[in-house]
């Protein structure tokens, strides 16, 4: 597993509200010490599949994962500083591009997360450190300003005016205690708020190393908030249990790792990832403070919900055999389209591949028409 380096002091991750802790027939077990048996899945067997050549132009260069992808629109920090480009999600023509950063009235100083609503034609640029969702027209013209009263990632609740908020300022101040709250998509009030104690210790994925000049952290990435369909898959990693929170307000557990983190000397974290009607993609990932190579040592497992047996797993594209397929949560963390997601694939590796004769299809045709300094090519998923 790609371990990411970030030097960022974190407290973990946690769950959600009123989940109860009971285990039915109905809940999914993985065994984390377990070495399963390998299923390999072709990409196009479990998703269809399209390519989307992001126009390259003056003002629209961009070498960044996308911030915000609905029906027809898609949002990715530009070049810039603080630029956001909207491209059209069917054909990849510019659309428009505005930066508002700066530390003016109406200018967001980050962008954690990007959300469109398209039916007002608006852009909803969340600040976690001003505590503020910023609305644009897509000319970037400001339209409203939104106070956010918990610093956290947000994420579109369903069709409700409504945000899920993970928050931060409680993780910090009780770990033991993780914190949610839906925020009202109008004027940013509290409109519930969750908390859920962690049964024994606290954990995260993190490796403190001494150097010269001080200590640095290195942390495994984690989403502990995960998009499905219908709803979020709730993901902490001091929990034995992963649970599924609907638009409904539903939350119930959904898939359990056995040994529990308690008795394990060398803990294994679950980390949740794609899921589709028929398989849930995961991650068993364990830490190696020791190592150079991999602190974070890990392999893809997928979950055969019809089976209800896991495997270790091996995802391929009939289009591009060499490619490394992760559905990894990142996939559909900022994807708004229910049962999508998307991979970038960078037009320098493409055309690489092209010279190697190792692309297909519709993939190769398009790699035809490609040069190296081209914006991303996004690898769309509509997952069956």
């Amino acid at each position: 597993m790609k371990r990411t380096k970030f030097i960022w002091a974190i407290c973990i991750i946690i769950c959600l509200c009123n989940c109860s802790k009971q285990q039915d027939s109905s809940v999914y077990v993985v065994d984390v010490s377990k070495d399963y048996p390998e299923l390999k899945l072709n990409i196009q067997d479990i998703a269809d599949v399209t390519y989307l050549k992001l126009e390259t132009d003056t003002g629209y260069v961009t070498k960044s994962r996308p911030k915000c992808i609905s029906e027809n629109f898609v949002a990715v920090n530009g070049a810039g500083q603080g630029e956001i480009l909207i491209f059209d999600a069917h054909t990849g023509s510019a659309v428009s591009h505005f930066a508002n950063q700066g530390n003016g009235p109406h200018e967001y100083l980050y962008t954690n997360e990007v959300h469109i609503d398209e039916a007002a034609r608006e852009v909803f640029i969340h600040d976690s450190f001003l505590r503020k969702i910023f609305v644009y027209d897509f000319e970037g013209n400001f339209v409203r300003e939104i106070p956010a009263e918990k610093s956290g990632r947000i994420y579109p609740f369903g069709e409700k005016e409504e945000f899920l908020s993970y928050d931060f300022d409680e993780r910090v101040k009780e770990p033991e205690k993780p914190s949610f709250s839906i925020l009202s998509k109008a004027d940013g009030k509290l409109l519930k708020h969750f908390e859920v104690p962690i049964a024994g210790n606290v954990h995260n994925l993190m490796v403190y190393v001494e150097m010269e000049g001080g200590v640095f952290a290195y942390s495994a990435d984690h989403l502990p908030v995960v998009k499905t369909e219908g709803g979020y898959l709730l993901n902490p990693l001091s929990a034995d249990t992963i649970y599924k929170y609907s638009y409904e307000g539903f939350c119930e557990p959904y898939i359990a790792r056995t040994p529990g983190l308690a008795s394990m000397n060398e803990p294994v974290y679950l980390q949740a990832g794609v899921e589709t009607s028929d398989y849930i993609f995961l991650n068993a990932v364990s830490i190696n403070a020791d190592s150079e190579e991999d602190m974070f040592p890990g392999h893809a497992l997928v979950y055969d919900k019809k089976q209800r047996k896991p495997y270790r797993c091996k995802v391929v594209n009939t289009d591009y055999p060499e490619q490394e397929i992760e559905l990894n949560a990142h996939v559909v963390d900022h994807v708004d389209r229910p049962g999508c997601g998307v991979i970038r694939l960078h037009a320098d590796a493409l055309l690489a591949a092209l010279e190697e004769g190792e692309l297909h299809g519709t993939l190769k045709s398009l790699a035809q028409s490609l040069h190296a300094e081209d914006n991303d090519v996004l690898m769309l998923l509509k997952f069956k």
